[in-house]
C-alpha cells in the first residue's frame, strides 16, 4: 500500500516535457531546468541535459545512511567509480558524478560508459545524481565544478577522489618495456589520478568545512609494492597520491576535514575482466565495484570523532578492513596487512 502511494505521488509530481530550445550548459555540466519540480528526480527530457534531480521517494529510512548529504565522485563513467557512486546514491546522498565521457564522445571506445549512464541508474536505486562532464587535468574545469557545488548547496559532505587516467594506447602502457615507453606516460599518470586530486580537494576545502568534511581517496597498494602488469608510471602515480594526501590530512584534520585513503583489492571492473581475457589469466578473490562503494558508505556514516581518529592514526585502509561480506554474501579474506605482506592481490 505504501509503495503504491509513493508511486502515485511521484507520478503526480513528475516534471513536464522540456521546452524545445535549451541553452547548452557551460563546461558540459548539468543545469536544473526551470520546468523541473523540486523534490522529483529522473532523466532530463532534453538531450543536452544528461540528468537532473534532487530527491527520490523510494527506499526505507534504514537504508538511507547518507540521506540529504552532498557527495562528489570523480571518475565515475565506469568501473569502481561507478560502483561507488551507485552505493552513495542508494544510501540517500545527492551524488555529483564526474568524467570526460559524454554521449557520443566516449573516451574509451572499447569499455564505453559515460557519467550520464551512471547517473541514469540512480533512479532504480532510490537515489539522486547529477552528471558533470569534467576533465580533471584542467584547473578551470575543477574550479567551475567547485563553484557549481558551492552555489547550489553551499557545502560538500563527502568527496571521493577516484578519477584515473590510462595513457593511450593502453597496450603499450601495459606491455612495453619502460625504456620504450614515452615520457608522457609518467606525466599523464601523475597529472590525473595524483596531483589533480590534491588541487581539487584544496579548492573544495571551504565547502567541505561547511559540510561533514569527509574525503576518501581510492588508491592502490601499488603505492608500496609492484603489481603485475602495471608499469613504473603507475607506481609513481599511486605513491604520489598516497603521500601527498597524507601530508594534506595532517594540515586539515583539526579544521573539520577528515582525509582517508582506501585500498581496494582486485576489483571486478570492466577493464580487469577485459585484461584477464586478453592474457588468459584467472582472477581470484575479486571484489565487486559495489563492495568498495558500500565500504565508503560505512566510512561516510561514521561520527566526527571516529573519523578524526581514523584520519589521525590509520590514514590508509583496505576495503576489507571496513567490510567483510560482499553484496552476494561472499566473505573476503585479508586486510591491509595481507596487502603489505604480498598475501593478496
Amino acid at each position: 500500500m505504501l509503495q503504491a502511494a509513493a508511486r502515485r505521488l511521484c507520478a503526480d509530481l513528475r516534471a513536464s516535457k522540456a521546452p524545445p530550445k535549451v541553452t547548452p550548459p557551460a563546461f558540459g555540466m548539468t543545469k536544473a531546468l526551470d520546468h523541473c519540480v523540486p523534490g522529483v528526480s529522473g532523466p532530463a527530457h532534453c538531450p543536452t541535459e544528461p540528468f537532473v534531480g534532487l530527491q527520490r521517494l523510494v527506499g526505507t529510512q534504514e537504508s538511507k545512511k547518507l540521506s540529504g548529504q552532498v557527495a562528489v565522485v570523480t571518475g565515475a563513467s565506469r568501473g569502481i567509480g561507478k560502483g561507488i557512486a551507485q552505493s552513495l546514491a542508494e544510501a540517500g546522498a545527492i551524488v555529483y558524478v564526474t568524467g570526460r565521457s559524454a554521449p557520443g564522445k566516449e573516451t574509451d571506445v572499447i569499455l564505453m560508459g559515460t557519467v550520464d549512464e551512471t547517473a541514469s541508474t540512480f533512479g532504480k536505486l532510490g537515489g539522486t545524481g547529477v552528471a558533470v562532464h569534467v576533465d580533471h587535468a584542467q584547473d578551470t574545469q575543477n574550479a567551475a565544478l567547485v563553484k557549481m557545488i558551492s552555489e547550489t548547496h553551499g557545502r560538500c559532505d563527502l568527496c571521493v577522489n577516484s578519477a584515473f587516467y590510462i595513457p593511450k594506447p593502453d597496450m603499450i602502457f601495459f606491455s612495453t618495456p619502460i625504456w620504450n615507453q614515452p615520457m608522457r606516460f609518467l606525466n599523464e599518470q601523475t597529472s590525473v589520478g595524483g596531483l589533480n586530486h590534491i588541487g581539487f580537494t584544496v579548492g573544495l576545502l571551504p565547502c567541505l568545512r561547511r559540510g561533514r568534511g569527509v574525503v576518501i581517496n581510492v588508491s592502490s597498494w601499488g603505492s608500496q609494492m609492484n603489481i603485475f602488469p602495471f608499469p613504473l608510471s603507475y607506481y609513481c602515480n599511486k605513491a604520489t597520491f598516497d603521500r601527498s594526501m597524507m601530508a594534506l590530512s595532517e594540515r586539515v584534520r583539526n579544521y573539520g576535514v577528515h582525509i582517508l585513503t582506501l585500498w581496494p583489492g582486485s576489483v571486478k571492473s570492466e577493464r580487469s575482466v577485459m585484461g584477464a581475457k586478453r592474457s588468459a589469466t584467472r582472477l581470484i578473490d575479486l571484489e565487486t565495484v559495489r563492495f568498495t562503494g558500500n565500504a565508503i558508505v560505512a566510512l561516510g556514516a561514521m561520527g566526527p570523532e571516529t573519523l578524526h581518529q581514523y584520519s589521525m592514526k590509520h590514514r590508509v585502509l583496505a576495503s576489507a578492513d571496513v567490510l567483510t561480506w560482499e553484496v552476494d554474501g561472499y566473505c573476503h579474506q585479508g586486510d591491509l596487512h595481507t596487502f603489505t605482506t604480498g598475501g593478496r592481490g
